[in-house]
């Protein structure tokens, strides 16, 4: 019995931080997102397209 509870623990913890790490890497995707739609606006601008 007690290992049970000793691995249901460690399962709870396993889930909250692949949680936690999911969260983070959502985060970096939408910074990545963003960086591009930035590099795509910046090339447009250099190039003399301002229909930004």
């Amino acid at each position: 019995m007690s290992s049970r509870i000793t691995n249901s623990k460690n399962q709870a913890l396993l889930n909250y931080r692949l949680d936690k790490l999911e969260e983070k890497v959502d985060v970096h995707n939408h910074v990545v997102q963003r960086v591009a739609i930035l590099e795509e606006r910046i090339k447009d601008l250099i190039h003399g397209n301002n229909s930004v």
